[in-house]
């Protein structure tokens, strides 16, 4: 079975980040429009068929926010890939989707709670890898919980632990910690900040392009592909195995 994702060209080049060996901490920011929850569950996906019996986090402020966006797109992204309840199940009541390979994706909530200051109800999980979305939400605190909890079969495959966050522009902690180091070049080697714009979803009708360029977005750029292939085993309830060649296929 093929999967072909179109991504942007900034999109795939992350991808790429989010697989290599060097960094472990992903800020992808900017205006809304520019595909960042897409990008987090795209990669979590893959992570998630990839690597048998691993735990990834995707987290947002509110539970409630994050059921009618962040997986919303989640569940999209399965339908687009041709991935049906025959090889996952999904438990809202314990906000989680597990496959069947024994991967697990667990959704937290990661508002600030006065009966819980020390995120104590997180410090259970152990994690291979975690998407923040909007973590410009999120306390401080939160974030430096979660990054300590990657460490979840990380030897067992070989990984680097990561956590990749999407944000829009914001005056917070992110600015300080991401956003003025990269500006200045002393972002620590494990980190990247990658600026996302309307212009790099492609799925974006032009009027909405049209308007942000208006108001000072950047002007849309002329095509250029960029791709990248990989194969996958897919593992069904009933144990049979589908072979996914799955190609992120990259526009500028």
């Amino acid at each position: 079975m093929d999967i072909n994702l179109k991504l942007t060209k900034k999109q795939t080049q992350t991808i790429k980040i989010l697989l290599d060996d060097i960094h472990t901490e992903i800020l992808y920011g900017g205006a809304k429009g520019s595909g960042k929850s897409y990008l987090g569950c795209v990669w979590v996906l893959y992570m998630c068929i990839t690597y048998p019996g691993i735990r990834a986090l995707i987290g947002r402020t509110v539970l409630t926010q994050l059921r009618v966006t962040t997986i919303k797109t989640l569940l999209d992204l399965f339908k687009e890939c041709n991935i049906n309840p025959e090889h996952y199940t999904y438990n809202q009541q314990s906000n989680e989707i597990k496959f069947y390979n024994g991967s697990e994706i667990v959704f937290r909530d990661l508002q600030y709670n006065p009966s819980d200051p020390n995120y104590d109800s997180l410090g259970g999980l152990e994690l291979t890898c975690a998407f923040i979305d909007e973590v410009a939400q999120v306390p401080r605190q939160a974030y430096d919980v979660v990054r300590s909890l990657l460490r979840y079969k990380i030897n067992e495959h070989n990984l680097t632990p990561k956590l990749f966050m999407s944000c829009n522009p914001s005056q917070n902690w992110l600015k300080q910690e991401f956003y003025l180091k990269h500006i200045d070049g002393t972002l620590e080697p494990h980190k990247i900040f990658i600026q996302a714009l309307p212009t790099d979803n492609p799925n974006l009708p032009q009027s909405y392009l049209d308007i942000s360029f208006l108001y000072g977005g950047d002007k849309v750029p002329t095509d250029s592909s960029i791709s990248t292939t990989v194969s996958l085993s897919l593992l069904s309830s009933s144990g049979y195995s589908t072979n996914i060649s799955l190609s992120f296929l990259g526009v500028s």
